[in-house]
């Protein structure tokens, strides 16, 4: 799993549903192909994993190619397509990074007595920025056709798969380039895999915190003033906002995901429909990148009614307090791609949601006798209560 975070992402593409991953996609539509195309060819391509081939091991006899297969980025190698047997005494491997942009030449085979081509003659693999071979393979130059399969687009410059006829020999060979870079890359929804409904119900990661307590005291002798009090405070805590992705794609490595405005997260709220009236809801989550922490300020006053003073040899227990909503679970979204050329695709994408969050503070406060105040308590200001009237109803509104 990987985490998104302020560095730069790597784009993962999940799916697009498609019955040939070879023959929809983000191809493009005259790519290097050589020898006589089967009715099904078979489609061998992780690109709807985020995978691109990097490195190719061919066999050839002296009339055509024989077999080939291919490496993942990720995977490794794949299978043998074709027959490597006694006739195939050219071999040859090329392997590069995922990152590397390379050049495809291919040449169909030209068999005897002037039958048409019935296979692929020679492949040759080089890297874009210097021509060095990374692959350079076929049959007798004899039995190879003079001209090359001219007029293949590279695009983008990375394989994204093959489709392949094979059988004795390699019949046909095409390769699946990727169309164009990927421009830009946008997370347009979020949808959790568990209903909130169910998570608010069990109160998961929903915790009470406790933020300040202060004391308020009134030490005039019984009969002696009124007290009043009244504090502004606020403290901080650090926020957390993440997503994470399932798969790695590296033929759109650099690219950052950003969120669309549209996508929202389970933060921890007050207004939803739960027995405790505390619990998750979708909110907007605020932030083109995939992760964000930030410090939120909580702000409360300790305050008394001046109408219900705070009398003599009494003090209040004033606390204030938050809750906190330390959120995790799993998703499935979708994400909007934008290649250099201007086309668009969207694709499915899984992974994880977390977050901390918290509501606003809330303050109360409970009359307690002065002799129950701990010592080393933190103890607030307080002033006298001017031109008081000596109203008894008004003197104790909070008893113990």
């Amino acid at each position: 799993m990987h985490l998104f975070s302020t560095k730069a992402v790597l784009l993962s593409f999940a799916s697009l549903a498609i019955a040939d991953s070879c023959t929809e996609g983000p191809f493009v539509k005259d790519p290097p192909k050589a020898g006589v195309l089967p009715p099904s060819p078979a489609c061998h391509t992780r690109w709807d994993n985020g995978e691109v081939i990097v490195g190719v091991e061919a066999w050839a006899a002296k009339f055509q190619m024989k077999a080939i297969r291919f490496k993942y980025s990720q995977q490794g190698w794949g299978p043998t397509l074709g027959t490597v047997d006694k006739h195939s005494e050219y071999h040859a491997v090329g392997e590069w990074s995922a990152s590397e942009k390379i050049s495809i030449r291919m040449w169909n085979n030209k068999p005897d007595d002037g039958d048409p081509v019935d296979a692929v003659g020679w492949i040759q693999i080089s890297k874009k920025k210097n021509g060095e071979k990374l692959l350079d393979i076929g049959g007798d130059p004899k039995k190879t056709a003079k001209t090359e399969n001219y007029g293949a687009n590279m695009g983008g410059e990375m394989i994204l798969g093959a489709r392949v006829g094979s059988g004795a020999w390699l019949d046909y060979l095409e390769f699946n380039m990727l169309k164009s870079p990927v421009e830009k890359a946008e997370l347009t929804d979020v949808k959790m895999n568990d209903r909130l409904e169910d998570v608010n119900k069990k109160q998961q990661g929903i915790d009470n915190v406790d933020l300040k307590t202060m004391y308020f005291v009134n030490e005039n002798p019984k009969n002696g003033s009124n007290m009043i009090y009244g504090q502004h405070m606020s403290t901080t805590e650090k926020t957390r906002k993440e997503i994470t992705t399932e798969t790695t794609n590296e033929w759109s490595a650099g690219v950052s995901i950003t969120v669309g405005a549209s996508v929202g997260i389970p933060l921890i709220s007050a207004n939803v429909e739960t027995t405790t009236s505390v619990g998750y809801a979708n909110t907007e989550f605020k932030s083109e990148t995939l992760e964000e922490e930030d410090v939120e300020t909580l702000e409360w006053d300790f305050r008394c009614d001046p109408e219900t003073p705070l009398p003599p040899q009494r003090a209040a227990k004033c606390v204030a307090r938050s809750t906190s909503g330390d959120y995790k679970g799993s998703y499935v979204g979708t994400v909007k791609v934008e290649l250099k050329d201007g086309s668009t695709y969207s694709y499915k994408e899984a992974g994880e949601v977390t977050s901390l969050s918290f509501l606003d503070a809330s303050a109360s406060c409970k009359e307690i006798d002065l002799k129950d105040v701990p010592s080393g308590a933190t103890v607030g200001e307080t002033e006298e209560v001017k031109n008081e009237k000596r109203n008894l109803q008004h003197l104790r509104v909070f008893r113990p």
